[in-house]
């Protein structure tokens, strides 16, 4: 049985402003597999909490001094959200992604949405303010495309030559991968991409002493398409999906970034397969999503069945020139319908009847990510990576500050 994160890539698109391109859907994974026995597919036994008004974002009381969080911050900037960079707080970010550098079969690039170039604004405020700043090669394809690429050894020189020269163009400070599959490949081409990868790494340290090389990880993966264990010992920093327990077409509507629960997909277990990786726990960054779905249900219960396609929604609200296809937020619905929480994972939700039918949302808020970021300290975890950066105009920073 498969567990699909099907998200990213052809599912939702909009005319981007800046751009003739249609824009991916907002969300950042393939579809992927987790094996049987984390299936969660059952709703688990759990009584929904009754609904509330929102909560309030809360200010840090008089008196209280709050610090940074002291584990690495990464963002990325995705290229859909235009000059939304110029609204982050770049004091509390320690690297930007910049996505993306999309990767075509022979080795070119299909787009970069104007990078380097038409980014060079953002590239001189991270400089101003010491961030570093690395472009993000991307591919998220079926299996088909990536072995056409990789099993050719002329467009895999190609790439890495396209590649550098983008880094160096931009004056980058590393790199990071994202390639994502639906399914399994020949295992020649899967050693294939890790000598690429392996080369990528080379280039990189002739380039510049101290560039980091990033890799994004699904969540489970049991299709044997990547030789994680030698990968992730290349990688500064492992980038492991941390969304999309509940995916955009997912039988089931529940929390997209469970912390425990739900029949096993959650973070708990998530880490618990990178470190029996012997992946150092220091290199480990977990994804976290700044936006949410809602989908068409059955019932208002916790783990209702859908009645179809969920559709991607901001955290906050994000004006129509920036964002015209997605205009339904987590802030405005929740105020509406009244905030849930789910007891099993603390996950915000909303839920409603339409004239068709029951709704429900479902996003991270505050109080879900506080208690993931507690997590991440108490496993002395590398990190985060936010995605995408803006969803949110700033109103989940507090998460980002611990009093003491």
């Amino acid at each position: 049985m498969r567990f699909t994160f099907l998200l990213l890539f052809g599912l939702l698109t909009w005319t981007a402003c800046t751009s003739s391109t249609s824009a991916p859907d907002p969300t950042h994974a393939a579809e992927r597999y987790v094996p049987p026995s984390i299936q969660p597919t059952a709703a688990p036994a759990v009584t929904a909490t009754p609904a509330q008004a929102p909560q309030a974002i809360q200010a840090t009381p008089t008196g209280v001094t709050t610090s940074r969080r002291t584990f690495n911050i990464f963002g990325y900037h995705a290229w859909w959200m235009k000059d939304a960079w110029r609204d982050y707080d770049f004091d509390m970010l320690d690297k930007v992604f910049y996505f993306e550098l999309r990767v075509a079969a022979d080795g070119s690039f299909e787009d970069t949405y104007g990078y380097p170039y038409d980014w060079s604004a953002l590239r001189q405020k991270a400089r101003g303010t010491r961030t570093p700043y690395v472009p993000t090669l991307v591919m998220i394809e079926a299996p088909e495309k990536f072995e056409q690429l990789f099993g050719n050894e002329a467009a895999v020189v190609r790439l890495i030559e396209n590649t550098m020269a983008m880094v160096r163009a931009s004056d980058a400070d590393g790199l990071h991968l994202d390639f994502e599959l639906f399914g399994p490949v020949n295992p020649l081409v899967r050693d294939r991409y890790t000598a690429f990868v392996q080369r990528l790494r080379a280039e990189l340290n002739v380039y510049r002493a101290g560039s980091q090389l990033s890799m994004f990880f699904p969540a489970f993966e049991h299709t044997n398409a990547f030789n994680e264990p030698v990968l992730t010992q290349l990688m500064d920093h492992v980038v492991v999906q941390g969304y999309d327990m509940h995916w955009l077409t997912a039988p089931t509507a529940g929390p997209i970034s469970p912390l425990t629960g739900w029949n096993g997909a959650n973070w708990r277990n998530i880490v618990d397969r990178f470190v029996a990786m012997g992946v150092p726990r220091s290199k480990i960054l977990m994804t976290v999503a700044y936006y949410g779905y809602e989908w068409p249900t059955e019932t208002g219960e916790v783990g209702s069945a859908t009645r179809g396609q969920g559709k991607a929604i901001t955290y906050a609200p994000i004006s129509a020139a920036r964002l015209p296809n997605i205009q339904t937020n987590s802030l405005d619905q929740s105020a509406r319908h009244g905030l849930r929480r789910d007891p099993t994972s603390d996950t915000p939700y909303y839920a409603y009847q339409g004239e068709d039918g029951w709704y429900q949302g479902w996003f991270e808020d505050a109080q879900s990510l506080t208690a993931k970021y507690d997590f991440i300290e108490r496993e002395q975890l590398g990190g985060i990576a936010i995605f995408p950066l803006g969803y949110d105009q700033g109103k989940l920073a507090n998460a980002l500050q611990k009093p003491y």
